[in-house]
């Protein structure tokens, strides 16, 4: 199964994916780097990249992804830029 949740919380929106699988060792593929020729492991440096915060639980079959909105996102993503 997968379920997906998304809510507000002040500016921020979270969306929370949950699947049924097998999980995984989260802190192991998280710290790994991926291989340069690899054709799979982008999904975890896609999320990490377009997201705020990402979290993960339940051996990572809960995942939540944070994505402030709003004005103050914006004024965060201008000062990256300069």
């Amino acid at each position: 199964f997968i379920e997906l949740a998304c809510r507000f919380e002040g500016g921020t929106l979270i969306v929370e994916v949950k699947d049924g699988g097998a999980g995984f060792d989260v802190d192991h593929i998280v710290s790994k780097q991926r291989e340069p020729h690899s054709v799979r492991g982008f999904g975890i440096t896609i999320m990490e990249s377009l997201m705020d915060a990402v979290e993960y639980a339940d051996r990572g079959r809960v995942v939540r992804l944070h994505k402030r909105l709003g004005t103050e996102a914006h004024d965060s993503q201008e000062e990256q830029l300069a």
